[in-house]
């Protein structure tokens, strides 16, 4: 089943397509969270969702785990360069997009792990934005050869059983962080479609590596 397939049994679950009663929060607009872990990721696996989602109202938060700092053919490149290029793009194509807000970890490319530290900082930003739902990499993927990919996938999962469970960081409760109970996580791939498509233009430092793509609209 596609990604707008998905959306759009969202948004028939909810005929208003915008509010849902969470257990955490009073009627309010729903909240998305999509987790990814390099610059240009989240355009490239679901930026056709995301803008669908946009539309019907969603409020629709980016978190980078990477700083993308190793992804470019180009042999005058330098990672420090590129980092800045690449934040700048992703800050861009999520301005395309509308997307509500987007955080930086900036960890180096290839060097993020599925480790407690990082599970820690992902449930304390899951708690702090207390999303409804969240989209992630697949981490089972046959052939995901980026091991970024992977960690981001297990990292977004371990962070969501944290995140819900109240005895997992009781110091992120002190500090007013209440736990999430998602009402769904959705592993995304491919699904540019037109906006995802036009958002991921913003990203020209890889867009080399989109142009082989064929798009059917």
């Amino acid at each position: 089943m596609g990604l707008l397939s998905v959306i759009g049994q969202l948004a028939q679950r909810n005929p208003g397509g915008t509010l849902i009663k969470n257990k955490n929060e009073s009627l309010q607009p729903e909240k998305v969270m999509i987790i990814f872990a390099h610059p240009d990721d989240a355009e490239g696996n679901c930026g056709g969702t995301t803008a669908k989602g946009i539309k019907e109202g969603k409020i629709i938060h980016y978190l980078v785990l990477t700083n993308g700092d190793k992804g470019s053919d180009d042999l005058s490149m330098t990672s420090e360069k590129l980092a800045g290029i690449r934040e700048k793009e992703q800050e861009a194509a999520a301005k395309v997009l509308g997307v509500s807000g987007l955080t930086f970890l900036r960890v180096p490319d290839g060097e993020l792990e599925v480790s407690v530290p990082f599970r820690r900082e992902i449930t304390l930003l899951i708690r702090l934005h207390q999303p409804a739902v969240i989209f992630t990499h697949d981490p089972w993927k046959p052939y995901q050869l980026h091991p970024d990919h992977r960690a981001a996938g297990f990292l977004a999962l371990d962070a969501i059983t944290a995140a819900r469970d109240h005895l997992f960081y009781p110091d992120q409760l002190a500090q007013g962080l209440n736990p999430v109970e998602l009402e769904r996580f959705i592993y995304s791939e491919l699904n540019l479609r037109i906006f995802g498509w036009i958002s991921a233009r913003a990203s020209r430092s890889n867009f080399r590596r989109f142009d082989a793509m064929k798009v059917k609209v």
